[in-house]
């Protein structure tokens, strides 16, 4: 009984360390393929009607699959992290992507510098209020009887802090 038990146990783990590794070889698939298309020895025509599909294609591969692979390789899903990781492929976009082949997506790079920007001020304004909050903060802990952690915690729960 405890033998099939281990042996189901260590079926699981290996499958979860299988798909770990599949996302892990995709999302590096992914983003070598998009960096060997612009940077190989061979050239890619410009003039070709398909162009603007393949630069956009590139776009969609780093603004939205990588970071969707990424988050399934390190099951770690929350929209803010697959936010920040969609701004992050767009800036790595630009830098994969030389500049004139980007030269009619200008606004889509700029939205990605811009949600980082924007992500950077939230968290810069959440210092700002911590820094206010702070003196209350320590005056109330230093007249407090109770231990540090149960003092937060009460303080969360009432939401005092």
């Amino acid at each position: 009984m405890f033998e099939e038990l281990k042996n189901e146990v260590y079926c699981l783990l290996l499958k979860k360390n299988s798909l770990s590794l599949l996302f892990l070889s995709l999302l590096l698939l992914v983003l070598s393929s998009n960096y060997l298309l612009y940077h190989s020895p061979f050239e890619i025509h410009s003039s070709s009607s398909n162009f603007n599909g393949l630069v956009l294609g590139s776009i969609l591969d780093l603004s939205l699959v990588v970071p969707l692979l990424f988050l399934a390789w390190q099951r770690k899903f929350s929209w803010k992290y697959f936010i920040v990781l969609m701004a992050t492929g767009l800036i790595a976009a630009r830098f994969i992507i030389p500049i004139e082949y980007l030269s009619s997506f200008k606004g889509v790079m700029w939205l990605g510098i811009g949600v980082e920007a924007l992500l950077i001020l939230f968290e810069i304004s959440l210092l700002f209020m911590l820094a206010k909050k702070l003196p209350d903060m320590l005056e109330k802990v230093k007249t407090s009887s109770l231990p540090l952690f149960i003092f937060f915690l009460l303080c969360y729960k009432r939401k005092i802090l």
